[in-house]
């Protein structure tokens, strides 16, 4: 969820859910949830944007760990109906033993205004 409070920059919340799949038989799959707050940067009303998700990441199916700061720098385009955009997401993990959860990817996401 996002609240426009300018005509260049939107802050919000995010969160979800992410499955990772094993490729390994012996290690099982686990799950991200993110609770993180959002901002956009918005130059022009369409157009290239940037912005960046930070927060805190919940892991599970893990015995090994609970989770991790998580960052999203992401950067695309928008139009008045729908956002494009590339992301990369980061969970540092908090135990020094474990590796942190990394992956990119690209999201296509649709607005739906509140208010005109």
């Amino acid at each position: 969820m996002q609240f426009l409070e300018t005509k260049s920059s939107g802050i919000g919340i995010k969160s979800g859910y992410s499955n990772y799949f094993s490729s390994e038989s012996t290690i099982k799959d686990i799950g991200e949830i993110p609770l993180a707050i959002m901002y956009r940067y918005y130059p022009t009303s369409t157009g290239f944007f940037t912005g960046i998700d930070a927060g805190y990441s919940f892991i599970i199916n893990s015995s090994n760990t609970n989770g991790g700061i998580m960052a999203r720098p992401h950067a695309g385009y928008h139009g008045d109906n729908w956002n494009i955009f590339a992301y990369y997401n980061v969970v540092l993990i908090q135990e020094a033993s474990q590796e942190n959860i990394q992956n990119i990817g690209i999201s296509l996401t649709r607005n739906i205004r509140l208010r005109k």
